[in-house]
């Protein structure tokens, strides 16, 4: 690489063994010619350097950057990829009988004594069945070792693991919420499908606080298998654990904040663990906080009403749910009157709590829907109502939930109760959580003929008393 000398004493130029003296624009237009050949150098490819020497002291280049140290040039995405990889590790869920693959997670190393976060619904069906499956930890030169459960909290999804073995290689967790701007860079890394460790990156898009649900809006694609892998800033510090996406929305991805991982981790320190035998009675003991936390909550503030044609339709929890209505349409393409005018508005939780592969529980939703007949018959009319308020709220039972009791009668709703409806009230006990419920509640209008409001609620893993609760609230809104 070839030193460019510039003499920058008159300042002079060198021209065919002459000197000739510039005056301050002429030294000013040579320099910036100069640099312009360099610049062009470098962006087809060329190499070039500056002699320190040559530069006036308040342009000298910077020193490079000491092994280790936390500034931009060291902090590409490929020196980020050589600091993190070390510290993640696969997880592996095995056949106790036969070692055969049944799921696939990733973790990181947080200490040097070989624990590691990872997310709670990776390691949950050894947790669920500790007989029949086990965990396996793949670290990064390929080798693989036993690992345990510690502790988990399953609101936040998350496990702190232990591997019986030593490490150098591990990160630190912050000690405090860390306030990102929108818009910062954050590389996330995992073990997607057991192809080996890989880096996806995006940006902090912002800090959703849903329904009892902390999680950060992260703009990058969290692959399958990524699940439970750190989450990085451009200075390689954690600010989250891969946690999940949107139902099947790949581009939008969520990490549990690094802070709720260090308070997990820091209770395990402390002593704080989980006896295989207490797992059940761990679980059912988060689900409860949760609900007290959030939906008891929602219960001692007012409830909000919105029109829905003749009636008052309950609003709640807007601002911690995913909300939406439907287009309304009032005729139809060749300008008729649609048979029956429906309107629908629908609020949901962005995410629930996963407690078992495909098993899931702290949701939350409830719909609104008006209809009005407009050329359809009287029975056709009814049939629609009748379907707004039943479909889908039947359930089997199964090997988690024990059968559902429905009743199913006619009651008053409204602030003085003079507004007849319908209600159709179902319950499903858990058989794992003793006390803990499935409620699914609807409720129509029966005071016209030829209109109607029905309003769904769905209520998952709360106690009788919130379930009852809700209910009246319900009621009470509607009129």
């Amino acid at each position: 690489m070839r030193a460019i000398p510039v003499t920058m004493a008159d300042p002079q130029r060198q021209s065919d063994g002459r000197t000739v003296t510039l005056n301050g624009t002429a030294a000013k237009r040579f320099l910036t010619m100069r640099v312009r050949r360099w610049l062009a150098a470098a962006a087809s490819g060329g190499a070039f350097c500056l002699a320190a020497s040559a530069l006036p002291a308040q342009a000298a280049l910077a020193a490079p950057a000491a092994p280790g140290s936390t500034t931009a040039a060291n902090n590409t995405p490929a020196s980020l990829f050589a600091r993190v990889r070390p510290a993640v590790i696969g997880v592996r869920t095995l056949r106790e009988d036969t070692g055969e693959l049944v799921g696939s997670g990733s973790g990181f190393f947080v200490d040097a004594q070989g624990r590691a976060v990872t997310n709670y619904h990776v390691v949950a069906t050894v947790l669920g069945s500790p007989g029949r499956y086990r965990l396996q930890a793949v670290l990064a030169d390929g080798s693989t070792l036993p690992l345990r459960v510690l502790n988990f909290q399953v609101v936040d999804d998350l496990a702190v693991v232990q591997v019986d073995a030593r490490t150098k290689s591990h990160l630190r967790l912050p000690g405090e919420d860390r306030r990102l701007e929108v818009g910062a860079r954050i590389h996330a890394f995992g073990d997607p499908e057991r192809l080996g460790v890989t880096v996806t990156s995006g940006h902090f898009s912002s800090a959703l606080r849903a329904i009892g649900l902390e999680r950060i809006h992260f703009t990058g694609v969290l692959n399958d298998g990524m699940s439970g892998g750190p989450a990085v800033d451009a200075r390689g510090e954690v600010v989250g654990v891969n946690a999940a996406r949107m139902g099947s929305r790949e581009q939008i991805s969520f990490l549990v904040p690094a802070h709720r991982a260090a308070a997990l981790y820091g209770a395990v320190v402390r002593g704080a663990s989980v006896a295989p035998e207490a797992v059940g009675e761990t679980k059912r003991g988060h689900l409860v906080a949760f609900q007290r936390e959030v939906l008891d909550d929602a219960m001692r503030t007012p409830w909000s009403t919105q029109p829905r044609g003749p009636y008052q339709a309950p609003v709640f929890l807007t601002e911690r749910l995913r909300c939406g209505s439907s287009r309304d349409t009032e005729i139809t393409a060749t300008g008729a009157p649609v048979p029956l005018l429906r309107q629908d508005y629908r609020c949901i939780t962005y995410q629930r709590i996963e407690l078992d592969d495909g098993f899931s529980a702290g949701g939350l939703s409830y719909r609104q829907t008006y209809m009005k007949q407009q050329t359809v018959s009287r029975v056709q009319f009814n049939h629609a109502v009748q379907g707004a308020v039943t479909r889908g709220l039947l359930a089997q039972p199964g090997r988690r939930m024990a059968r559902q009791v429905c009743t199913d009668r006619t009651t008053l709703a409204g602030p003085e109760a003079v507004l007849p409806v319908r209600l159709l009230w179902c319950a499903q006990a858990y058989r794992e959580f003793a006390g803990l419920y499935d409620v699914e509640i609807g409720v129509a209008t029966r005071d016209r003929a030829d209109e109607a409001l029905v309003v769904r609620l769905s209520l998952e893993g709360v106690t009788w008393e919130t379930a009852t609760a809700y209910t009246k609230r319900l009621l009470e809104t509607i009129r």
